[in-house]
């Protein structure tokens, strides 16, 4: 909390009617968290932000039916094999953290909207969410993570720490 100033101690977290942690008192700092095998992952903004990551695993074809739009089951099912499951990942992490930047989690049907990709790679959404925009980050070949921010917001890329350094940091503690 360095950036904003707060010790540890003025550090007050709130839930909204959703579950999505705040900062209490202070707007100007968005976060968003997520956790899936080895990765934790933390998006910080001075805007709505959302975060997902996942570790790829096969999964069944029926999930992709029951939770993404017609549209992107037609996309997903045009591809095969190895890349059918990646691009599953992709709209799985991409709809994910859309939810997350939106404050309201899954109380968003991930079938009420839709995630496509253009003809430059890049994923959008409809003209009805074009307020935000995606940025998908390599992390590992086995898995996807994506972030969802709202648009003119400056995304600095991504910073991998340890668990001591990330510790250490946090609680002011010097060697």
């Amino acid at each position: 909390m360095k950036k904003l100033k707060l010790r540890n101690s003025d550090i007050y977290l709130e839930s909204n009617k959703y579950g999505k942690p705040y900062l209490l008192n202070n707007e100007n700092f968005q976060f968003s968290i997520s956790h899936s095998g080895i990765w934790v992952a933390c998006a910080i903004s001075p805007k709505a932000i959302g975060v997902d990551v996942e570790e790829i695993k096969s999964i069944e074809d029926n999930i992709a039916r029951r939770f993404f739009s017609p549209q992107e089951v037609k996309d997903m099912f045009s591809f095969t094999g190895n890349e059918r499951l990646l691009y599953f990942y992709d709209l799985w992490t991409l709809k994910e953290s859309f939810v997350k930047a939106e404050g309201e989690g899954l109380a968003i049907p991930l079938n009420s909207f839709t995630v496509r990709r253009n003809n430059k790679g890049n994923f959008y959404l409809n003209k009805q969410h074009a307020k935000y925009f995606f940025q998908q980050l390599k992390i590992s070949n086995n898995y996807k993570l994506s972030v969802c921010c709202t648009k003119g917001t400056h995304f600095s890329g991504i910073k991998i720490y340890n668990i001591d350094q990330l510790y250490k940091d946090f609680m002011n503690k010097v060697d």
